[in-house]
């Protein structure tokens, strides 16, 4: 089956020096590879996130990066952590809201007319839905292109050096 575009080419090598050179550079390659993607979605992607995220999540996003490609992702832990995921994807919370200092919780209602006035609640004890905002999902989606670009330049320039060092 022949492949839509691109180039391939194969060759075998028996020289042992050779592989050993080649071996290296594949080796040196994946790990600088690794750094380039994080280094893109730095540049490209997590700036924008951050415009798009609720302020309080701000700090706490970064971008990681694995040998598959990189990834936006928190570096908070505990209950910060589910407060970053509940914001983004949403979800169910079951426990029951109390006040902490006053005797009542007080919203925003409708009568039984329609009419809105404040209502005052001891304790909301049914499970809430929060629907999630997805800013680190449409933040990769709005940017993967000025990413490829950046990656693109980055492996080239890699490649070129390298390649100016034989």
């Amino acid at each position: 089956m022949a492949s839509e575009g691109g180039i391939h080419i194969s060759f075998k090598i028996e020289t042992a020096d050779v592989v050993g050179e080649l071996k290296a550079f594949r080796h040196d390659f994946k790990i600088a590879k690794i750094a380039m993607q994080r280094k893109a979605g730095e540049r490209e992607v997590l700036p924008f996130a951050r415009t798009i995220a609720p302020r309080l999540l701000i700090p706490s996003m970064i971008v990681g990066s694995n040998l598959k490609g990189a990834y936006l992702t928190t570096n908070a832990r505990g209950w910060k952590r589910a407060r970053f995921a509940y914001l983004n994807f949403g979800g169910h919370i079951k426990t029951p809201l109390r006040p902490v200092r006053a005797k009542a919780l007080r919203f925003n209602g409708l009568d039984e007319f329609g009419n809105r006035q404040m209502m005052y609640r001891a304790a909301v004890n049914t499970p809430r839905y929060f629907k999630g905002k997805r800013f680190m999902e449409r933040a990769v989606n709005y940017r993967v292109q000025a990413y490829a670009d950046d990656f693109a330049r980055q492996i080239d320039g890699y490649l070129r050096r390298r390649l100016g060092e034989v």
